[in-house]
């Protein structure tokens, strides 16, 4: 008879699950159309116009491969670093754009944002709680990976 898993396995599984399959779902938004993304990204203000393709094309596959790597085991502490990086990177844009007042979509999700109208829309506060809580969540899975390989 096997054992039934402790709830806090349970827990870093649904957290992977959770923050992975979101990332792969924005990522998979952003490739099928990197330009409308490098619209979105020239919104911000913060690149100058012909440096917004690279980011636009690059970026979602970062998020895919930290995503997937998240979710498929190999490499999980890296990929929830560089899944926590993006969103404190996102933070800032964030703050970036309220503070120079600026009403943009965050481009989060892509051409899939319509499937997604809870968590995408314009940057404001409601966009930084939801990054507040996903750097949370990254945070916990990053604590609990940092303490797997301790022991």
């Amino acid at each position: 008879m096997s054992r039934p898993l402790p709830w806090s396995m349970i827990l870093v599984w649904a957290l992977r699950l959770l923050l992975g399959g979101l990332f792969l779902f924005a990522a998979v938004g952003k490739i099928l159309n990197p330009a409308e993304f490098a619209v979105a990204i020239r919104k911000f203000q913060l690149l100058p116009h012909d440096w917004t393709n690279l980011p636009a094309i690059a970026l979602p596959w970062i998020e895919a491969v930290a995503a997937l790597l998240l979710i498929t085991g190999p490499w999980r502490r890296g990929a929830v670093v560089w899944l926590g990086g993006l969103l404190v990177g996102f933070l800032g844009l964030f703050g970036w754009a309220m503070a120079l007042g600026l009403e943009v979509d965050c481009g989060c999700f892509g051409k899939l944002g319509i499937y997604m109208k809870v968590l995408a829309g314009d940057v404001g506060w409601p966009a930084v709680f939801r990054n507040l809580v996903l750097v949370g969540m990254a945070y916990w899975l990053w604590r609990h990976e940092t303490r797997l390989v301790r022991r």
